[in-house]
C-alpha cells in the first residue's frame, strides 16, 4: 500500500498543525514523523515543519497562579419548615361527633 503525502493529508483534514502536535504530543521531529508513519502518511522533511518544533521548545510553559483557599466557614444552617399540629380542641371535637353518632345507632 502506498503512502500519502503528508501536504495531502493535512489539506485533505484542514490540520493546524501546532494543534496537530499538541494533540498528539509530539514534541521531537522524529516522534512526528513516527506517528505519520504508523498512519501510512509519509512524512515532511524535518527542514520543511523545523520551526513548528522550535516555538513550541522555546516557548516557556508558564503555570497558572492557583488562588490561595480562604478558610472555610460552615454553610448557615436551613430552617425547616414544620407543619401545624391541630389543636387538641379541633381533635375532641371530632372524637364527639363520632361518639355521637354510635350513641344515636
Amino acid at each position: 500500500m502506498e503512502m500519502m503525502s503528508w501536504e495531502y493529508f493535512r489539506r485533505r483534514r484542514e490540520i493546524d498543525v501546532p494543534k496537530f502536535l499538541a494533540q498528539t504530543g509530539c514534541t521531537t521531529y522524529v516522534e512526528f514523523a513516527r506517528l505519520l508513519e504508523s498512519r501510512h502518511i509519509k512524512p515532511p522533511l524535518e527542514k520543511d515543519v523545523k520551526s513548528y518544533f522550535t516555538k513550541s521548545a522555546t516557548a516557556p510553559k508558564v503555570a497558572k497562579p492557583t488562588p490561595p483557599k480562604s478558610p472555610s466557614t460552615p454553610a448557615p444552617k436551613k430552617q425547616t419548615k414544620t407543619t401545624k399540629k391541630r389543636s387538641r380542641t379541633t381533635k375532641g371535637k371530632a372524637a364527639d361527633s363520632k361518639n355521637a353518632k354510635k350513641s344515636d345507632n
